[in-house]
């Protein structure tokens, strides 16, 4: 019997317009093809990429999505395709946009909850030149951190790495 499917791993919002999505393969054989699609707002699913013909679909695939606008939230899913027509679809990633205001010091930063799996727990970076250095690790609730103590007009970049529980996947 064949089972399983390409799971979704990450989806991250690598630039303004660029949406990476990360899925990881089926450890089961004979997959004919990994469709990526993407809902955006309250719209319906779209077919976006896909990988046909996998030398080895339990490996992991990174698919680039060139959006209009991240200001909706952007939403994906992967379809396994095995032999005769049988199709498994994945758990459902939502990316959203993550906001800041400055403030006297300080930076606010806000972003609507994850959709896709339970969080546990958040993890806030802001970047350091190459790398991105932890500020805190946050609850899965919380949708909001304060940055402070910082230069007056100085640009600062931040993402938000949100895990489920066991830590197995990120967004």
């Amino acid at each position: 019997p064949q089972s399983g499917k390409g799971e979704m791993y990450n989806v991250t919002v690598k630039e303004d317009s660029v949406v990476q999505v990360k899925i990881t393969g089926d450890t089961i054989p004979y997959v004919d093809a990994y469709e990526l699609h993407r809902k955006q707002g309250s719209g319906s699913f779209t077919f976006i990429d896909s990988i046909q013909q996998p030398a080895n679909p339990e490996d992991t695939f990174i698919f680039y999505d060139t959006v209009g606008t991240t200001e909706d939230i952007l939403c994906y899913k992967v379809r396994t395709y095995r032999p005769c027509m049988s199709i498994q679809t994945s758990d459902t990633f939502c990316a959203t946009q993550l906001s800041g205001q400055g403030q006297n010091q300080a930076n606010l930063l806000t972003w609507e909850p994850f959709h896709g799996y339970s969080v546990d727990s958040q993890y806030v970076l802001r970047a350091n030149n190459a790398t991105y250095d932890t500020l805190a690790k946050i609850s899965g609730a919380d949708t909001s951190f304060t940055d402070t103590g910082l230069t007056c007009n100085v640009p600062r970049t931040y993402k938000v790495l949100s895990f489920e529980k066991g830590g197995n996947r990120q967004s």
